[in-house]
């Protein structure tokens, strides 16, 4: 039967309704068989546009999608997948112009559209031929938003929903006052009262419907948030419905792209305390693979002892060794790569005051240099190394009379903070071993402000230092500091962590809940990000009201790490939170802070140190030795607790004090 038949059989069943008294015996079965004509055709028409479009979407890879847009060098993403595209007309301010929308798996692209022949606005949902609107058409890139960054304007899909709701209302009471008016001229008795009551109110349903129905065309618009940009953007769709489908659509991707990055809980690790009191301070991996497994380096300190536990990562972890190596607080390790001879660097002849590390005749260097190191930095001033593969003796040792806060490898240097506001600098001699005899001092700040923490900022051009509440920028090729960078906190607020993936620079202050964002390159405050409320909501499930009421009292974040797209941020009350990290140049501004969301398994107390690992890994039994890599996130604290399970445990409280590692996979 032709496509085409079946509204006419609708209109004619229509007509025949018209002229059937509701009393006929056939009224009924009338109605029954245009409810179903209709539904038929509603169902034709869904899908034959679903089929269309995906028949027309599919053929369209990412690639072929490239080929018809100038300018975008941005599609080498593996799993990036093409959905649809729309031409709409895009506001921003008060200009408005002709655009096509690209929608990807992770990314919208906005392009002009350069007119090779004529076309005509439509979506991507017609039965015009998706390939043939692109092929007629040149588009020049615009805009790429990645879809992380793409919110909409909740107030608008509120009112959407409450003018449709309106308009469904009319329609149904439009439809009972029909009826009414069909009863009412059935009766024997006169009533022209009744009728012209009926026909007024039919009357004014008729033109409250018209109004809305044209203010529902307002809403062919829709507003977007773009976080990397200070205005909204307004999508101007030929109808509602094309509107709505493309909103969904990008819901859904977001949805996708969500669960593709959230991150894969691997085990939780207890380490058991060989003396009371025993704390994480700070841990890092080895710079190489020992045994083709990455070992971490955990330090615990109680005040009086610092002891190394070493941990290999694997398919099941294991504690490899527990050793007491010194009568102070670690308070900072990094990982040292073995020796490269095209990376030796040496300090230049014309830093006046300094020698050059190759003239150093210092019996205690470290010479084998095929071997990478671990050095660690004491409360008590001291700087110890180690061989990464043995942790039983100590190869080098020096005492500056300084605690040691941070230490840093970064190009065959290692830099180290003093308690007296200057940084050690070491690096490899010329006979291409470690030398501790004859450091540069650099003096950044003051006995009474040393520099706490150091981060490397702009693929180690740069080290961020934080002095109180100041940031010293240290130029690491002239050995100068460059810049200074005053964060304007009160003189109570320290600095208390700092982290750094690419141009983004993440700080937050002691005894706060407050994260700041800056820009890496032009030193700008992008934006502040309390994250007191995602705690509380994440403590409202298995935690007792009085334990929870104390933690968000005294709420602080305590760890910081950052990698690739995202922060991960270490509390006071165990929660540990992801941030998206936004894309950031030398003139980003963002509009709104990036959205934060809460990790399922926490600490029960503080989370002591964040760190990252780089592992290699099979996927599954039947990959026949074939290795993935991906990244460990590794949380050390106090304690192990899963937020997801709403009953408290008998067993609660008995594990709190005692140290667990948490690993999730990237």
């Amino acid at each position: 039967m032709p496509v085409q038949r079946i509204p006419r059989y609708e209109l004619l069943i229509q007509a025949l309704l018209k002229h059937t008294s509701s009393s006929h015996p056939d009224y009924s079965y009338l109605v029954s068989a245009q409810r179903a004509i209709h539904a038929l055709a509603v169902t034709i028409n869904c899908k034959g546009r679903a089929s269309c479009t995906e028949d027309n979407e599919s053929k369209l890879s990412v690639k072929e999608v490239e080929s018809f847009l100038d300018g975008c060098d941005i599609f080498p993403a593996p799993d990036r997948t093409f959905i649809r595209h729309d031409l709409v007309t895009v506001k921003v301010g008060e200009s408005a112009k002709e655009r096509m929308v690209f929608l990807f798996s992770d990314l919208m692209v906005i392009a002009g559209v350069k007119k090779r022949g004529p076309v005509r606005k439509t979506s991507s949902n017609s039965l015009t031929s998706t390939s043939s609107i692109l092929e007629y058409n040149k588009f020049k890139t615009l805009m790429k938003i990645p879809l992380s960054d793409v919110d909409f304007a909740k107030a608008q899909d509120e009112s959407v929903k409450l003018l449709m709701h309106e308009i469904t209302e009319i329609k149904e009471d439009g439809d009972t006052v029909s009826r009414i008016i069909d009863l009412a001229s059935r009766l024997h008795c006169s009533s022209p009262r009744l009728e012209e009551v009926l026909h007024e109110m039919q009357i004014n349903l008729s033109k409250k419907l018209f109004d809305k129905q044209l203010e529902e065309n307002g809403f062919h618009c829709l507003t977007i948030n773009v976080a990397s940009q200070l205005e909204n953007l307004t999508l101007m769709f030929d109808t509602p419905e094309q509107r709505e489908t493309w909103e969904s659509a990008v819901t859904e991707a977001k949805q996708k792209l969500d669960q593709k990055f959230s991150p894969q809980f691997l085990y939780p690790v207890t380490i058991r305390k060989t003396r009371s009191g025993l704390q994480f301070t700070c841990a890092a991996a080895t710079a190489e693979p020992i045994h083709n497994e990455r070992d971490i380096w955990i330090c615990n300190s109680d005040g009086y002892v610092g002891q190394i536990c070493i941990l290999q990562l694997g398919e099941e972890p294991k504690i490899l060794s527990t050793n007491e190596i010194c009568e102070s607080r670690i308070l900072c390790i990094t990982a040292a790569t073995a020796y490269s001879e095209s990376s030796v660097v040496t300090f230049d002849d014309h830093f006046e005051g300094y020698h050059d590390l190759s003239d150093s005749n210092y019996g205690e260097n470290f010479g084998d240099v095929h071997e990478s190191t671990m050095w660690l930095g004491t409360e008590d001033g001291n700087i110890l190394v180690y061989s990464s593969k043995n942790v039983w003796q100590c190869k080098m040792k020096t005492n500056h009379g300084f605690t040691v806060y941070s230490i840093l490898y970064l190009d065959n240097r290692i830099y180290a903070s003093l308690a007296n506001g200057s940084i050690v600098i070491y690096s490899r001699n010329s006979s291409t071993g470690w030398d501790l005899s004859d450091p540069l001092f650099i003096t950044v700040s003051s006995p009474n402000v040393p520099v706490t923490k150091m981060v490397q900022v702009g693929n180690g051009a740069f080290i961020w230092c934080a002095c109180h509440n100041l940031i010293c920028i240290l130029n690491t090729k002239m050995l100068l500091v460059e810049n200074t960078l005053c964060l304007g906190f009160k003189n109570d607020k320290s600095i208390n962590c700092i982290s750094c993936a690419g141009n983004t620079v993440w700080i937050s202050l002691q005894n706060s809940s407050i994260v700041r964002l800056y820009n890496g390159l032009s030193l700008e405050l992008l934006c502040e990000i309390n994250v007191a409320q995602n705690v509380t909501a994440m403590l409202k499930t298995g935690c007792d009201d009085i334990i929870r009421q104390h933690k968000a009292a005294c709420l602080r974040v305590t760890a910081l790490v950052a990698h690739q797209d995202f922060l991960w941020v270490g509390t006071s009350a165990g929660v540990i939170l992801k941030i998206r990290t936004p894309p950031v140049n030398s003139s980003t501004k963002l509009s709104k802070a990036p959205c934060v969301k809460g990790i399922s398994r926490g600490h029960t107390g503080h989370v002591r140190f964040l760190t990252t690992v780089e592992m290699e890994y099979a996927p599954d039994k039947s990959s026949h030795g074939t290795m993935k890599r991906a990244v460990l996130v590794i949380s050390g604290g106090d304690g192990y607790e899963d937020f997801r399970c709403s009953n408290v445990s008998e067993l609660a409280g008995r594990e709190d004090s005692t140290n667990h590692l948490l690993v999730w996979r990237l």
